[in-house]
C-alpha cells in the first residue's frame, strides 16, 4: 500500500517507541478506512 511505504519514509532511522508506532499505525488505519469509505 502506498500509504505504508510513504510512512516508512518519514520514520526516523532509529526505532521509535512502540507507543508511537501503535499511534501512527492507528491513525494510518483510520485514514485508510476514511479513504475507502469516500
Amino acid at each position: 500500500m502506498v500509504v505504508a511505504t510513504t510512512a516508512a519514509r518519514w520514520l526516523p532511522t532509529s526505532a521509535p517507541p512502540r507507543k508511537y508506532l501503535k499511534k501512527l499505525n492507528d491513525s494510518m488505519a483510520h485514514r485508510v478506512i476514511e479513504l475507502a469509505r469516500s
